[in-house]
């Protein structure tokens, strides 16, 4: 249940004060000012998909990284929410190149994919050049499907930004139908994960 108060007065921006520490586990402390305006955003606490308190990075064995650029912040001066999707095809890729599953002119060395679904939370907020890790595997794969998995944090701090995930379908482009993966592509998946990874 999300809680948000916004107050519009004519004043000057005002120092942080104790009203925006977080209380619960999973907060997302927001201060902002923009000409004419003093806007307020409380913590407040949200239910996510992956639960702040619930992430377990030991189970991710490869990261990216990256900083955040002046054109992927907001009018807030953080990073803008639609990026982290972005971000989230940087970790991708380099997961898949260090497989040896990329090939040149394709994503996916030996068939074609398309995402079904992605989702992300929002934990804390990063700023411009701000160092990000984006930590990401495959946490689960099916016949046709796979699912990624992402982490990002804030390298300076530590801090968990936010997470979330990607489901890809293995598919025929000419009938539009989902195809069965191909077995050095679950082989490859199955050896890197190991016991971590779930099978469908």
């Amino acid at each position: 249940m999300a809680q948000l108060a916004l107050f519009v007065v004519n004043a000057r921006p005002q120092k942080k004060s104790k009203f925006f520490q977080a209380r619960a586990s999973l907060s997302c402390p927001y201060f902002a000012s923009i000409p004419g305006l003093f806007i307020l955003i409380p913590p407040f606490e949200v239910e996510t998909g992956m639960r702040k308190d619930k992430v377990d990075r030991s189970k991710f064995k490869l990261s990216s990284e990256l900083r955040v650029r002046l054109n992927e912040t907001d009018a807030l001066g953080i990073i803008f929410h639609g990026n982290y999707f972005t971000y989230m095809d940087v970790g991708r890729v380099d997961y898949l190149r260090n497989l040896d599953l990329m090939e040149e002119g394709r994503p996916v060395k030996g068939f074609d994919n398309v995402v079904v679904n992605a989702q992300c939370d929002f934990h804390h907020p990063a700023r411009y050049d701000d160092p990000v890790v984006i930590w990401v595997r495959i946490g689960k794969i099916g016949r046709s499907s796979f699912e990624f998995e992402f982490l990002f944090y804030n390298k300076k701090t530590n801090v968990l930004l936010a997470s979330g995930s990607s489901v890809h379908c293995a598919l025929d482009f000419d009938d539009l139908k989902s195809v069965e993966l191909p077995k050095f592509f679950r082989t490859t998946i199955e050896n890197f994960e190991g016991d971590d990874l779930i099978r469908t």
